[in-house]
């Protein structure tokens, strides 16, 4: 089965292509807020690299969020158009956990993706990823970086843009947490093919952002 897959949800445009074999082909940089014009022409560029005929894809995922509002929904709509259109099913997959999924191999036991949300804020969670899947072990917030940086256990791995922003501040402030030589700051193609096929596949109609705003916003982690 040949699937499309897209992230819009930061700075970055990211677009794969793949089967059940693996990523045939893929773009991913960074765009600032030049999705919506972009967007087309990428995905045409990637699915002409993959050699795949766009009416013989068969699932089409998408990061859906935490992330920018405005990229999340040029993503959305796209994807969520195009499932219409050639009538197939459609995977929506959050932004926290496929970067938990990208640090499996970060050599740390709890990991914490933190997405720079602006004005102050970050997107985060905590997981755990010693046993092989990574394991959510708090809600998903919107909060301060400060007041999240302090709250996690020493040596917790924090990776994703947050992490990016906020690297001085963690190198300062927050030395008990890890930050890895080489950050990731967005979500790499390979794990957003990973987690679109073997995600659950929904109905297009079903598609929605995932948001998560200040009035619902859960700073402290669960009990464990």
């Amino acid at each position: 089965m040949n699937l499309l897959a897209l992230d819009t949800s930061g700075s970055w445009l990211t677009v794969v292509c793949g089967d059940d074999r693996g990523v045939r082909a893929a773009f991913s940089q960074p765009v600032g807020n030049q999705h919506a014009e972009r967007l087309v022409g990428v995905v045409k560029e990637v699915l002409t690299k993959a050699g795949i005929q766009l009416s013989d894809v068969g699932l089409v995922g998408v990061i859906n969020g935490p992330g920018s509002f405005t990229g999340l929904r040029v993503g959305i709509s796209f994807i969520e158009g195009l499932a219409i259109a050639l009538g197939i099913k459609t995977i929506g997959v959050n932004a926290l956990d496929a970067l938990a999924h990208a640090a499996l191999d970060s050599g740390g036991r709890l990991v914490s993706p933190v997405i720079d949300a602006r004005k102050g804020q970050v997107y985060a969670a905590i997981y755990d990823v010693g046993s092989g899947a990574p394991k959510l072990l708090s809600e998903y917030s919107a909060v301060r970086p400060e007041d999240w940086f302090a709250g996690l256990a020493a040596g917790t791995v924090v990776i994703g843009s947050g992490a990016e922003t906020y690297k001085g501040m963690i190198s300062d402030d927050h030395k008990h947490l890890v930050i890895l030589d080489e950050t990731i700051a967005t979500i790499s193609p390979k794990v957003i093919y990973d987690m679109t096929i073997s995600g659950p596949p929904i109905d297009p109609l079903e598609l929605d952002a995932f948001y998560i705003r200040q009035a619902d916003a859960i700073c402290k982690p669960k009990q464990r």
